[in-house]
């Protein structure tokens, strides 16, 4: 193009032969990217399968550590000769454990009589160098890892305090400042790596590791015969010394070295429990049952996870800690519908074929009845007074704020048997002078007379009503307290 803005054939031509030039060159550029596209994936899919190959190399690898053979010689020196010698070879391995775990059934029939039913299961993992195939397994309880001495106390003084100036370590912190700030310059000008950069390229490395791992969470069940009746159960002969217990396993496993859980059984045992019942009105409207078991057997149970069946349906997960012989520990077995408790569900009624409302109703046991509302009729007048609080404003020169708070708790035992129900609520507790709080039903003072209940103050600050409720009968329990402050202040309900 000339200077003076006007275009020739010339510069046409020119143009021309640029756009060629340009159009050729992108296309060149294209399928130089599409090729190098396809040798990237080409060489991504080799990685990878050079990768499996390594993966596969690095467990055969490890399994040939564990196939090693170690040999051990042991000179018997004998006075006589011609004396057969009976010789027990024992040793010791590390990077073993085991745990125990429970499975724990009722039956709602069984409630009556007062038992429960506890399988005792070990869990072990076998994380060392070799497999341990049919063998006879012996549990013991003993910790050797906690060491047989207990840890020494040393001698505890108290002195005025003088401080400490370490002139090399603020040195050293200085220079250390120095030098991530040199650094930090320096990777910025692309001289040194930065330590993402190094990470991102130690990854590879980190991910063959963990894939080559044997770490799994999923148990092997050594007992997949086994069912939920106990039939030919063998029994697990239990050894106990001064400090430890031990559990010989009557059937044989293969334990393998893979770092894995395999469960075992090591007996299933009939305990004595108590059922009771425990209701939270204020956080929720279910009665609770429980199980206080008493370890009746000659077993030790340790602590570990539990599994809850109730008539063979799993109710809920739980742990116990370690229960010795003879001890008590509880077992929550989950709700119970027969011990009436407040459900709304959604609820359409008709009447002449024309809808009337929507409405609700509570559980419903066999033989019980219940009330269908069938819309309002004009009438009948009806005055409805909703419950108020109680509050006024009391003395000349002091002037307080006195409130009076009412509640009722209503229990109804559906069954033909007799419970006991557990019943907790809070009466608050004053942080200040001013503020009084007086429990007035119950009177914690006074015995109650005639009574299906008896209520007791816990360390808490709750009320605890331990309740008789007899079959097909209810159980009514009041709670009233007044509450008084200063009028000019506002006081807040806080929990802790």
């Amino acid at each position: 193009m000339n200077q003076d803005g006007q275009i020739n054939v010339n510069d046409l031509d020119a143009m021309q032969q640029f756009m060629d030039f340009y159009r050729k060159n992108l296309l060149n550029l294209d399928d130089q990217t599409t090729k190098e596209e396809i040798e990237i994936k080409r060489l991504t899919q080799e990685r990878d399968g050079l990768q499996i190959k390594i993966n596969e190399y690095g467990a055969q690898g490890q399994l040939n550590r564990r196939k090693e053979r170690r040999e051990v010689t042991i000179t018997v020196h004998i006075g006589a000769q011609n004396i057969d010698v009976n010789l027990e070879i024992s040793y010791l391995i590390s990077n073993c454990s085991w745990s125990a775990s429970y499975d724990v059934r009722v039956s709602s029939t069984d409630v009556s009589k007062q038992r429960t039913q506890l399988t005792y299961y070990g869990i072990i993992i076998n994380k060392s160098q070799e497999n341990w195939p049919n063998t006879q397994l012996s549990l013991s309880t003993a910790t050797p890892s906690l060491g047989g001495a207990p840890p020494k106390l040393n001698t505890l003084k108290v002195t005025y305090y003088q401080p400490h100036y370490n002139n090399y370590q603020n040195y050293s912190h200085s220079y250390d400042q120095k030098l991530c700030l040199a650094d930090a310059g320096l990777s910025e000008c692309g001289l040194v790596e930065s330590s993402a950069r190094k990470s991102r390229k130690s990854k590879p490395f980190a991910s063959f590791r963990g894939r080559s791992s044997l770490n799994s969470k999923n148990i092997l069940e050594e007992d997949e015969d086994e069912t939920s009746n106990t039939v030919n159960v063998l029994s697990t002969t239990t050894e106990a010394s001064m400090s430890s217990s031990s559990f010989a396993i009557p059937r044989r496993s293969t334990i393998d070295a893979d770092g894995k859980p395999h469960k075992v059984t090591i007996g299933v045992l009939d305990l004595t429990s108590t059922f009771m019942y425990t209701v939270i009105p204020k956080l929720s409207l279910h009665a609770y049952l429980k199980a206080t078991t008493t370890n009746t057997s000659d077993k030790q149970l340790l602590a570990g996870p539990i599994s809850v069946f109730m008539d063979n349906n799993f109710v809920t997960h739980s742990s116990i800690n370690n229960v010795c012989l003879g001890d008590t520990f509880d077992l929550p077995l989950g709700t119970d519908a027969s011990i009436k408790v407040e459900y709304k569900p959604v609820k359409t009624v008709f009447m002449d074929n024309n809808f009337v409302t929507h409405s609700t109703i509570n559980n419903v046991c066999l033989g019980d009845t219940f009330d269908l509302p069938l819309g309002t009729d004009a009438s009948i007048k009806v005055e409805y007074k909703p419950v108020k609080t109680i509050a006024e404003t009391q003395g000349v020169i002091t002037k307080t704020h006195y409130e009076n708070i009412r509640r009722e708790t209503r229990l109804n035992n559906t069954k033909l048997t007799d419970v006991t129900v557990y019943v907790y609520d809070q009466v608050p507790i004053s942080s200040y002078e001013k503020i009084k709080v007086k429990l007035v039903v119950p009177d914690l003072r006074t015995k109650q007379v005639n009574s299906s209940y008896s209520v007791t103050m816990n360390d808490e600050n709750n009320l605890e009503w331990k309740c008789l409720v007899k079959g097909k009968s209810e159980c009514r329990l009041p709670l009233e307290y007044t509450l008084e402050w200063p009028k000019d202040k506002r006081i807040e309900f806080t929990e802790e």
